[in-house]
């Protein structure tokens, strides 16, 4: 059967099975372990670079240095840090608690459903999570963008009010991300047929290579001792064996992974500071746990409905850093719903990218900056047997560890080693499904893809206005910004796009991207952080 065929069934409002809704499995917990854990590590690395990201603008100072201006000139750079801190565990962390709760629910939802259209017991709903690559982009390309703007060093703004802006900005962004990604009921498959495969996955695989995949192998090797062995098992469990590991598929190898780059941690293993901790000794780290526990336990500062307020602060190119991940994003949930449909159990595509869509937004509207969506992985909670309820424990989990203010603890106890090792697998599975989804005579066009993001690792504090003198003399600078994260984004996504049609000498279809290429590039879309005038003029 085509699984599109599927496209508009169950319908919205069937009625559930009964029987399979009483129905609690093993399989329900192991699944529940892979998937929590899963999730975990991921929000564990997106928290962190949210957290590290004002060292870079504040050129990272020592804490103590008064880094404000005008009535803040005596504030130290420790206050903003610490305002910044206090945002993302108090308003974020909440936020994500209700996006996780709401599209894991509805999921289980749907599940149920297709149990009753199909009359079966044996239905295991798809899982559901934190959009990794999109979380980095959220941080990097629309967070650090307005802290930059709003820099305390040229600007008079108070710790918690710079936090606040950068707050309201991303849940903001996240907003118009959810927007797009239900929009993509209208136009999913429509891109789906009418985009090479190559280009449709280039802005996600370039994430998934450059920031799940390069930048953590970078902290990995900044600490070989602590590294190494979570990097030999991220290999085994995720990569061996055909991809199925050489461990028990009843053992969630993300928690042992990580468990094992903890012990290593506390026992003083770990020679250099790291960039979200500052702490490489055991009594240090516990100074932070016991702070992590007196601040933060059982509190939050939860600010929804917030969102509208955000787009003043969102800078231009948000848009085009928004708009090409989400495009991949239900994309994404059309391929993953197909994959669940190749095992058994055929969803509502329509359904399933309403869902995700709706998720972002919730979690936006309580104050989230992290879109949600469909995982991959549906076939590998089939043969663990799990049915539902995974999926309601995975709602409940987070939803209690990130309104009760207990993620501080676990992030300041939890090795940061580790989980880049499992983020690098993340991210080489990613690359790995994009090259899967192209045609190998696309593969040079899917690199170009790639070279985008890197240019963006490389480069992404151009965003501060005194880079933009300094690289008047720097020729292959006027390049990069060509390339840069204000656009860059939507490079990778077009130009592989345009070589695509190239090779394959569809001229008339290469001709209709040059011309939206064109007009994205008039209304800065695409290269939008190239800081020269038509006639060579700096801004």
């Amino acid at each position: 059967m085509n699984p599109l065929a599927m496209w508009g069934e169950p319908k919205f409002c069937q009625p559930i099975n009964k029987a399979y809704a009483k129905q609690i499995t093993c399989g329900d917990f192991n699944a529940f372990l892979f998937l929590f854990f899963d999730n975990f590590s991921s929000l564990l690395a997106i928290l962190a670079e949210m957290i590290f990201i004002p060292k870079i603008v504040l050129n990272f100072v020592p804490g103590f240095v008064p880094v404000g201006s005008g009535a803040y000139v005596n504030t130290t750079a420790a206050e903003y840090l610490t305002a910044n801190t206090n945002m993302v565990f108090s308003k974020v962390c909440p936020g994500i608690a209700f996006a996780l709760l709401f599209g894991n629910v509805w999921y289980a939802w749907m599940a149920m459903k297709l149990a009753g259209k199909e009359d079966r017991k044996d239905v295991t709903a798809l899982p559901y999570g934190i959009n990794t690559p999109a979380g980095f982009l959220t941080v990097f390309m629309v967070m650090l963008p307005i802290l930059f703007y709003y820099n305390p060093a040229n600007m008079e703004i108070s710790p918690e009010e710079l936090a606040d802006r950068s707050f309201k900005g991303g849940c903001a962004a996240n907003f118009l991300g959810g927007l797009f990604e239900v929009f993509g009921l209208v136009i999913g498959e429509f891109m789906r047929k009418n985009i090479p495969r190559a280009a449709l996955f280039g802005p996600v695989c370039g994430v998934g290579f450059v920031w799940l995949g390069f930048n953590p192998l970078i902290a990995v090797m900044r600490e070989p001792i602590v590294g190494m062995m979570p990097l030999f098992f991220t290999f085994t469990a995720f990569f061996a064996n055909g991809g199925k590991g050489w461990y028990s598929q009843k053992i969630p190898m993300a928690a042992v992974i990580m468990l094992i780059g903890t012990i290593l941690w506390w026992i003083g293993l770990s020679r250099h500071d790291t960039e979200k901790r500052e702490l490489n000794n055991p009594p240090d780290m516990g100074i932070a746990l016991q702070y992590a526990i007196d601040n933060y336990a059982f509190k939050n500062n939860m600010s929804p409905f917030v969102t509208m307020g955000g787009f003043s602060y969102m800078k231009d190119n948000a848009v085009a850093i928004v708009f090409p991940i989400a495009l991949a994003s239900f994309i994404e949930t059309i391929e993953n719903v197909e994959m669940a449909s190749i095992v058994g159990d055929s969803y509502n595509v329509k359904e399933a990218m309403l869902a995700d869509g709706c998720g972002t937004i919730v979690g936006a509207l309580f104050g989230s900056v992290i879109p949600t969506t469909v995982y991959i992985g549906h076939k590998r909670h089939k043969v663990a047997g799990a049915h539902y309820f995974y999926s309601v424990l995975n709602a409940l989990a987070y939803f209690i560890l990130l309104l009760s203010g207990a993620m501080p603890f676990f992030f300041y106890s939890i090795d940061e080693i580790a989980i880049s090792c499992i983020l690098i697998a993340v991210g080489l599975m990613i690359v790995e499904q994009a090259l899967e989804a192209s045609v190998p005579r696309h593969y040079p066009c899917l690199m170009i893809g790639i070279m985008f993001l890197i240019a963006d690792m490389l480069y992404f504090d151009h965003f501060d206005a005194t880079v933009r003198v300094a690289s008047r003399s720097i020729g292959r600078m006027k390049g990069v910004m060509n390339m840069a994260p204000g656009g860059g984004i939507m490079c990778s996504l077009v130009l592989p796009a345009i070589l695509c049609d190239i090779i394959d000498a569809r001229w008339g279809r290469a001709a209709i991207y040059c011309t939206i290429a064109m007009f994205f590039s008039l209304f800065g879309i695409m290269h939008g952080a190239n800081y020269h005038q038509p006639d060579g003029m700096m801004i």
